[in-house]
């Protein structure tokens, strides 16, 4: 019987649907792709620019400045000797130039990819401490310099709060730029920052002289504050402003949404002399000095304890030196440092090394920042390795007692919240992949670094007698599981044999216990209560022995 054109027609339809989603599934592999290697290309740019200036720096400071060194790329160097008294002013001033201009499109890239993700509703806020006060002065062009762009604080000269520094940047740089699109041409634009304690609310507010066809915005009252916000709504084009505009309408709309991923809005307000646009939203203010950072006083004056190992895995001849500076901030001497990713040998060798250097030094602490994305040539092949899974896979290797002394963290530039969960599953959490200056970079490690050893303060003997408690809880547990599984496991028999197996699972959740423990109490989590699981002898053993050799082994 041949099919009939309804047949063929939905037939027809399945397949369209079909490619479509493919072609989108391609588009989005491609604008993931094209994102990470965009700003690994910025990143490197960035770190070039940094030795650049470092080597003129150590140029100008010997006698004769005629030796000019340049900085290594590749492992080659190459000497200037040609200039005797070389602009060293101008240099700087030009490099200072490209950097900025580097800095600004990473910015844009990354605030791209942020908005494409909050329109998608797939944005996670990445929540820090952040310094507010000079994320808005560095946010908008000249804004640190020009005498147009003013920013005010009016929260007692505290400026640290709990926010995502690209989502509260993406709004404010377009919230001025809407401010110079149709307020007064050349007029002042002033940003404003406060903070409300009772409701724990934080308040932004960008305001603008009037512009052209103010008075009709005026005029129209609530119905241009709603149709501002709008998707594809341009008020001003509709009031036929003097001055073209080149707009797509939903810059507003997109701000509004990624005011509502901080659970805040946005408002706008017309008055006659002038035009306010308004951020709220939840938060936490921080004090300068936090109670959790009293040993070094304030988050800038944190350094790892003496004696820390840092171990960078990266392939990049010029992340490694990056990763070496950033050693060097958190106050690692050079000692104490190693970079490692030059080799394949060195990327897959890396656990050895941790392992050495925890055995030849007991008492010590050890920081990791390791590549997403490991690019390696073996056998004549290249092999990219996700540097995310080999942590993973060594981190299940260690004692419970040798994997509480690390700190071991994922850096990447790919960095959406699906990204970042994956790493901080794998990992103890996720170091972003951004140029930092040193006080930003000891921020960043003092709140993971508290996180990792906030209970390194108490008393040893106390730490010895959770353990011994834990084991004896795990053991009877164990033991439990063992007799009622020994009788037979039968549906009628699986509920209680599961509840078991569960209290079983919460025990092997502890923090004292390592990954590789962790990993079984995930694999009792899956199994449901409705049915025995299939090969459930299989795991059942796995369970027993791993539990019996990594928690209760010489005990």
């Amino acid at each position: 019987m041949a099919p009939t054109h309804r047949y063929l027609l939905g037939e027809a339809e399945q397949r369209a649907v079909m490619e479509s989603q493919a072609r989108q599934k391609d588009a989005q592999a491609v604008n993931r792709f094209t994102r990470h290697e965009v700003k690994n290309g910025l990143l490197a740019g960035i770190e070039l620019c940094d030795c650049l200036k470092s080597s003129l720096n150590q140029a100008r400071l010997s006698e004769s400045g005629a030796n000019l060194k340049l900085p290594e790329v590749d492992g080659t160097s190459t000497t200037e000797s040609s200039l005797s008294k070389p602009p060293f002013g101008l240099f700087n001033k030009r490099i200072d130039e490209m950097d900025w201009v580097l800095h600004e499109i990473l910015d844009t890239v990354m605030a791209e990819a942020m908005a494409r993700d909050v329109i998608h509703g797939v944005y996670r806020p990445k929540l820090e401490r952040l310094n507010v006060m000079h994320t808005l002065e560095t946010s908008v062009i000249d804004g640190g310099s020009s005498n147009r762009f003013k920013v005010v604080n009016n929260s007692d000269e505290n400026s640290f709060f709990l926010l995502d520094s690209q989502l509260l940047k993406y709004i404010h740089r377009n919230a001025v730029s809407n401010a110079c699109k149709y307020g007064q041409e050349g007029g002042l634009v002033t940003t404003s920052v406060s903070f409300d304690r009772e409701t724990q609310e934080f308040l932004l507010q960008v305001s603008n002289l009037p512009g052209p066809s103010h008075d009709e915005l005026v005029s129209m009252g609530p119905e241009a504050t709603e149709g501002v916000f709008k998707q594809g709504r341009r008020l001003h084009a509709e009031l036929q402003m003097g001055k073209p505009i080149v707009s797509s309408g939903d810059g507003a709309w997109i701000m509004n949404k990624c005011a509502k991923t901080l659970k805040g809005e946005c408002s706008i307000s017309f008055s006659s002399d002038h035009t306010t646009f308004t951020f709220r939203c939840p938060s936490k203010e921080f004090t300068e000095l936090d109670d959790t950072l009293r040993p070094w006083g304030k988050p800038s004056n944190f350094t790892v304890p003496e004696g820390t190992w840092a171990i960078a895995v990266d392939d990049s001849l010029i992340q490694r030196k990056l990763l070496g500076k950033l050693f060097e901030n958190a106050g690692v001497p050079k000692d104490h440092c190693l970079l490692l990713g030059k080799t394949s040998q060195e990327i897959r060798g890396f656990g050895g090394t941790v392992k050495r250097l925890l055995n030849e030094d007991p008492e010590c602490k050890m920081l990791i920042l390791m590549d997403e994305n490991l690019d390696m040539t073996e056998n004549g092949r290249d092999v990219l390795l996700s540097g995310s899974r080999a942590l993973h896979e060594m981190l299940l290797e260690l004692d419970p007692s040798e994997e509480r002394r690390i700190l071991a963290l994922i850096r990447s530039a790919n960095d959406s919240g699906e990204d970042v969960e994956v790493y901080t599953n794998r990992s103890h959490g996720f170091f972003p992949k951004t140029p930092m200056k040193r006080d930003r970079v000891r921020e960043m490690l003092s709140l993971l670094w508290i996180r990792r050893f906030h209970n390194d303060t108490e008393d040893a003997s106390t730490m010895t007698e959770q353990e011994e408690i834990l084991r004896k809880d795990v053991a009877k547990a164990l033991f439990l599981c063992s007799s009622l599984i020994s009788d037979g496991v039968t549906i009628s028999r699986w509920p209680k044999i599961c509840n078991a197996l569960w209290d079983l699972k919460t025990k092997l959740e502890h923090d004292l216990l390592s990954r590789r423990v962790h990993s079984m109490a995930e694999l009792i989590g899956g199994m449901q209560k409705s049915g025995v699981p299939g090969n459930f002898d299989v795991k059942w053993k796995l369970i027993r022995e791993t539990v019996d050799d990594a928690v209760l082994k010489n005990w």
